[in-house]
């Protein structure tokens, strides 16, 4: 039975990518970029990452990476940027998982802001700790982060579930052993060696429930 979730925040928890994609595009256009295709972009940082699409863009079009990467962190902080909200489904699942004696945890690329933000939305508190950017690990798909989690609260690896939506969310749940959930709201089917997929955060609340992977692939359908 599945018991703890080991979450990525990035377009897992939070729908953060339609705030991220507005700055990029904005920081791009600023260098002379104006006519990008929006959707092209989007799969770029969502199955590579940002760093990857600006170094493309810098050899492509020879845009400076360095500088359009501090212009796009400039437009996330500003004021005025696009709120960004946790997907449908998520409050539940938390709560699902205390609710039945389970731990829930962060690993994630962002920095303190990410629980900065869930303790304003009240979500952090379904969470007994995590790792971010600014903890001293390497990025994922090293399983040094997830492994850490898993030995300091002492979890059972196989009833603990690294829940992710990028390809090396999934590589580094695979690396320290554990079962994986590929959240893919947008059908890019980038991780096929995921334990699960779902498309929807709340087709995960019957993978806790289940005895046996077959039972929870028999629930999913009714998504």
């Amino acid at each position: 039975m599945i018991k703890n979730l080991i979450w990525d925040y990035d377009g897992t928890l939070y729908d953060t990518y339609p705030k991220m994609l507005h700055c990029l595009h904005q920081a791009l256009a600023d260098f002379g970029q104006t006519s990008l295709n929006r959707d092209e972009l989007y799969r770029l940082i969502k199955i590579k990452s940002i760093r990857f699409a600006l170094n493309y863009y810098q050899q492509v079009y020879g845009i400076p990476a360095d500088q359009v990467n501090q212009r796009l962190h400039s437009y996330m902080r500003a004021p005025d940027a696009l709120v960004v909200k946790p997907f449908a489904g998520v409050a539940a699942v938390l709560r699902q998982v205390v609710a039945a004696g389970g731990v829930n945890l962060l690993e994630t690329h962002n920095n303190h802001e990410a629980i900065a933000q869930m303790e304003q939305d009240g979500l952090w508190q379904y969470f007994a700790g995590g790792i971010t950017a600014d903890d001293d690990f390497p990025r994922k798909p090293d399983p040094t982060g997830l492994n850490a989690l898993v030995a300091q609260h002492r979890l059972h690896p196989a009833q603990t579930v690294m829940v992710g939506d990028r390809r090396l969310d999934i590589e580094a749940g695979t690396a320290a052993t554990l079962p994986t959930i590929y959240f893919d709201p947008d059908h890019f089917t980038d991780a096929p060696m995921a334990t699960y997929t779902v498309d929807q955060i709340a087709a995960i609340s019957p993978l806790l429930t289940a005895a046996e992977p077959g039972d929870f692939f028999e629930l999913v359908r009714k998504f």
